[in-house]
């Protein structure tokens, strides 16, 4: 059969410009873009690659937490994340064994198991316990790059890139995020970023509501995933009542600052009480108390702001001060305080008192000079600097990271292992001072 060559070239044609439309669907990328991608690949690549050199040393969990997180993870596995609740695991504390659930934060495990399903279901080929030793180091790659969208947030591209890279090789932070090691500190400080840049967020008057509800949320399941993973959780809850609290002082309240810290702390106490090692009675903790009273006060500046009359404002402040008034005497009362190692925290010179076992520890000791300076060196010096254009410039973001700052400095001070708490503040203020 004879080819019309009419029909051939229309065919040819055809083709030629579907070519054409494919070309045309390419992504259009800047130089700025293309530089900016990369240098956020390059430090994520640091992050990783620094991370994984112990591998030099075997591929395994190195710690007793890492490995006791492992264990619960696998429990979960084998079992279900239910029966994990009620597992008492009878290779410790022999010969009545130990209540899991009541002994040990879920958070890491729980997280690790979780994330190990997803993989399986993906048919990723690795083991358990080949994904908790390389977990901490995954996990840690994963918050530097939110570093970078915090920092982003706080002074620009710049200020993300170098609060990325400075965190990426942080002493502290690689010696709790390394193959092997994962333990609380690697689920807590990610969630430390995340809930600040998603809490920040919130606050953005230029956000729709829905955008501020959604940021809420997402701030509260993290400081949620800080009381399921970490008892240091105490620190950013206490950090957002001081936050809101010094808002009020300095008459920034704002509808958007009652919703944000109104969901973010139910939410994230409705996680810490479904924890079997909290429970219900942590509600009674001094700090939940504290989280109430400044919400209290809360409500009440917008019941202010919505009325018209002095004699009705002079009623609601009255019945407030006089409702505050009882709820002080009724929780002195009761006796309420922290936890005796968070309360050595607060105040150092309680440790003469403590107990010889808090006292042998050698990561409660107070912080020596030296290790602040060999976590930090010269950037010490830029982080002055960059503290002291943040007070210049007071918005939100810079407020809460000049509290972050100012709160972590003495607490990692009073205790050597806070350091790493200090981390994401310090970091930040670094790279202001660098910009």
């Amino acid at each position: 059969m004879k080819e019309n060559p009419l029909e051939f070239r229309k065919i040819a044609n055809k083709i030629v410009e579907d070519i054409k439309h494919v070309q045309n669907l390419r992504v259009k990328v800047t130089h700025e873009q293309l530089l900016l991608t990369s240098a956020v690949t390059a430090i994520l690549l640091i992050a990783f690659l620094i991370r994984i050199l112990p591998m030099r040393w075997g591929y395994y969990i190195s710690e007793f937490d890492p490995y006791a997180h492992y264990r619960s993870a696998q429990y979960a596995v084998d079992n279900g994340f239910v029966a994990w609740l009620n597992w008492r695991d009878m290779q410790r504390w022999y010969p009545s064994g130990v209540l899991v659930s009541g002994k040990y934060y879920p958070g890491v495990a729980m997280t690790e198991a979780f994330t190990y399903e997803i993989l399986h279901m993906l048919a990723v080929p690795i083991s358990l316990y080949d994904y908790c030793v390389i977990f901490p180091v995954l996990i840690a790659t994963l918050t530097v790059l939110v570093m970078y969208f915090l920092g982003k947030d706080v002074g620009g591209k710049a200020v993300g890139l170098f609060s990325a890279f400075f965190l990426a090789l942080n002493a502290s932070y690689i010696g709790r995020t390394q193959l092997g090691f994962a333990d609380d500190e690697t689920i807590g400080i990610f969630a430390i970023i995340a809930l600040t840049y998603a809490f920040l967020r919130s606050l953005d008057t230029e956000r729709t509501w829905n955008s501020a509800m959604g940021y809420s949320i997402v701030s509260g399941l993290m400081l949620g995933l800080i009381f399921a993973s970490w008892g240091a959780a105490v620190y950013p809850f206490g950090l957002l009542i001081v936050f809101a609290f010094v808002m009020i002082l300095l008459k920034r309240y704002s509808r958007r600052l009652l919703l944000s810290y109104s969901v973010t702390c139910g939410l994230g106490l409705f996680v810490a009480v479904n924890i079997p090692r909290l429970g219900l009675a942590y509600l009674t903790n001094i700090q939940v108390l504290a989280a109430l009273a400044v919400f209290s006060l809360l409500c009440f500046f917008e019941v202010l702001k919505n009325t018209k009359t002095t004699k009705w404002k002079l009623i609601y402040t009255s019945s407030f001060l006089v409702i505050f008034c009882v709820g002080l005497v009724i929780m002195f009362a009761r006796g309420t305080s922290l936890e005796e190692k968070f309360a050595n925290v607060i105040d150092p010179f309680l440790r003469f008192s403590a107990n010889a076992i808090f006292q042998s520890v050698q990561e409660h000791a107070p912080t020596a000079w030296g290790s602040i300076y060999f976590d930090y060196g010269i950037g010490i010096f830029f982080a002055v600097v960059g503290l002291y254009f943040a007070a210049r410039n007071p918005t939100n973001r810079n407020l809460f990271l000049i509290l972050y700052a100012l709160t972590s400095l003495y607490f990692a001070s009073s205790m050597a292992r806070l350091l790493i708490v200090l981390a994401p503040a310090f970091c930040i203020l670094w790279a202001m001072g660098l910009g």
